[in-house]
């Protein structure tokens, strides 16, 4: 029986505590401060200071509208790549696997927290593939950052405003 217990309490592999995830947003956020400002002065640098109002509004759409973008993005991603895991999934773990009879016991139920936890599994999967999907965005996002010109001379960043 304390073997049952210890196996059910394992961790599955490729979830996380809620510690991890907290780290990983404070470092995003600290990240997002300091990139907001520049891009905003980057995107308003070349504009006189009587159209710095309209220059600051259009870039807020097209940054709201980027993000709208990416958003609906990646839900078809996620949606797309738990399909993809759930399949996979379902094929390997099945009901009469020793190891998955061990984990769910003889409980009359067994089925449907089998397919819960296949479900919940390939969820996890697709945000690993999301995660790594944005990290490759923003690796590229940082290399477009080195392609920008610099300002021409006598102009600063954010002195028309």
């Amino acid at each position: 029986m304390k073997q049952r217990r210890d196996v059910s309490r394992r961790q599955a592999p490729g979830s996380s505590n809620g510690a991890k995830v907290t780290c990983i947003q404070i470092i995003r956020a600290i990240g997002q401060l300091m990139i907001m400002v520049t891009i905003s002065q980057i995107a308003t640098a070349y504009f006189q200071a009587q159209d710095a109002g309209s220059a600051s509004s259009l870039f807020n759409i097209l940054r709201d509208l980027g993000s709208e973008i990416g958003i609906a993005l990646l839900a078809t991603l996620l949606d797309a790549r738990t399909k993809v895991h759930f399949d996979y999934l379902r094929e390997v773990v099945v009901p009469n696997n020793s190891q998955v009879a061990e984990r769910l016991g003889n409980d009359n139920a067994a089925p449907g927290k089998l397919s819960e936890i296949t479900h919940q599994q390939a969820l996890i999967m697709a945000y690993n593939d999301a995660f790594h999907f944005v990290g490759i965005g923003l690796a590229v996002s940082a290399a477009a950052v080195l392609l920008t010109h610099k300002l021409p001379e006598g102009l600063k960043a954010g002195e028309n405003h």
